[in-house]
């Protein structure tokens, strides 16, 4: 199973569109399209950790390679939060999320900054030619 086929069976299984998915995982909507268009073959392992820190009922293996059972057995995932504790592994969880959307929020003033430069920079080129 390729990375499209993955993807398109998270995002049916959590009926969530391609940007809510991206949002939530902390990817740009642009590379969920280059999985879903095929263009991107294998899940990395860094986007695998991060869709399974969001989504941890997904089994690893499967996101990696798509062989496998795709959810994690019940007792698997309670095992797992059982290392935190229920409260504090939701406390956790909220924490994530609200820096996931500070992260996006600075994502978004980081490219009104860039584009910014890239205006300054042009007008300063354009006064270079002028002074020729």
């Amino acid at each position: 199973m390729e990375a499209k086929e993955i993807i398109e069976a998270m995002l049916e299984h959590e009926q969530l569109s391609p940007a809510e998915f991206a949002r939530k995982v902390g990817m740009r909507a642009q590379q969920i399209s280059e999985y879903k268009s095929g263009k991107v073959k294998k899940i990395s392992n860094k986007v695998a950790m991060s869709i399974n820190n969001t989504f941890p009922h997904y089994n690893l293996s499967w996101l990696l390679t798509g062989e496998g059972s795709m959810l994690k057995k019940k007792y698997e995932i309670e095992e797992e939060d059982g290392l935190f504790g229920g409260n504090e592994y939701i406390e956790l969880r909220k924490e994530n999320e609200a820096l996931q959307k500070r992260l996006d929020e600075l994502q978004v003033l980081l490219a009104k900054k860039e584009a910014q430069l890239d205006s300054l920079f042009t007008l300063l080129n354009e006064l270079k030619q002028k002074q020729k």
